[in-house]
């Protein structure tokens, strides 16, 4: 019997599944649905392989599984979790630098918590007018799309009331304006100049998680593209996230907690 050495670990709750040194594991997709059932698995939101990187000067070449098996280009949440596995178990050098499909992430565990530098260009947010349908009680709904490594939808809500905005959001999430990829679907709430509120219904999970990284990146530049702001504190079910720029680089803080070292044993 085939055993397995993981850890799993999480970002604002947001959980995951690290298993390190993995180039030999097959058929990926079936595993993880495997690992990530919460009552006949380890139960997670996502599971990252770490894999030798092509680029020597980077730490690693990471493969990222939703929990239905999907791929994702990129996760902000995970990458933090990466972060802290590199430096606290592996003793890697910082910066910590890995390979993604969205291209090399940055990160570096800095006091309370962990920073990614976000290398990649975000376009504006585009305002967009989704067509719901009859069962839904709107015709239309106002949002803006913007893609933070993966696409998600934001639709700013002056109240907060995520139970009632489930089945648009799973609507919205597989619309034929958003085809063949679909998109994460994230609500936000200003509370304050500096501070909104949000939650993401994600792709691959095909429910709310606690925490989206790409998400409270995606409702941080959506509203800061109506102010003047270079920082604001992004606030989702499972914690605080701190969006920023500095040196004309923009950056995303957050909390990674590692839970617990297990061992798979594959059948």
């Amino acid at each position: 019997m085939k055993k397995i050495v993981f850890y799993k670990a999480h970002g604002a709750g947001n959980d995951f599944i690290i298993i390190s040194s993995a180039e030999k594991i097959k058929n990926r997709k079936k595993l993880v649905t495997a690992i990530c059932d919460r009552n006949f698995g380890v139960g997670a939101d996502g599971v990252v392989f770490l894999d030798k990187p092509k680029n020597k000067e980077n730490t690693y070449k990471w493969d990222f599984y939703n929990s239905d098996g999907s791929n994702a280009e990129a996760c902000m949440n995970a990458s933090r979790c990466v972060v802290l596995y590199a430096k606290e178990i592996e003793k890697k050098k910082q910066p910590i630098k890995f390979e993604t499909r969205s291209g090399v992430m940055v990160g570096r565990v800095v006091s309370g918590g962990v920073e990614l530098e976000l290398v990649k260009f975000f376009n504006p947010p585009e305002e967009r007018h989704i067509q719901l349908n009859k069962e839904l009680n709107e015709n239309k709904v106002a949002g803006f799309f913007i893609n933070t490594g993966v696409p998600h939808f934001v639709i700013i809500q002056d109240d907060w009331n995520p139970e009632a905005w489930l089945r648009m959001a799973g609507y919205i999430q597989t619309h034929p304006e958003f085809s063949p990829l679909e998109t994460n679907v994230t609500f936000m709430k200003v509370d304050a100049p500096k501070k909104v509120r949000a939650i993401t219904y994600e792709r691959g999970v095909r429910d709310y998680t606690l925490a989206c990284g790409t998400g409270a990146v995606a409702a941080a530049l959506t509203a800061l593209s109506v102010s003047a702001q270079k920082a604001i504190e992004v606030i989702m079910p499972g914690g605080k996230l701190r969006f920023y720029s500095k040196n004309k680089k923009n950056f995303l803080r957050g909390p990674a907690v590692i839970v617990y070292k297990g061992e798979l044993q594959l059948r």
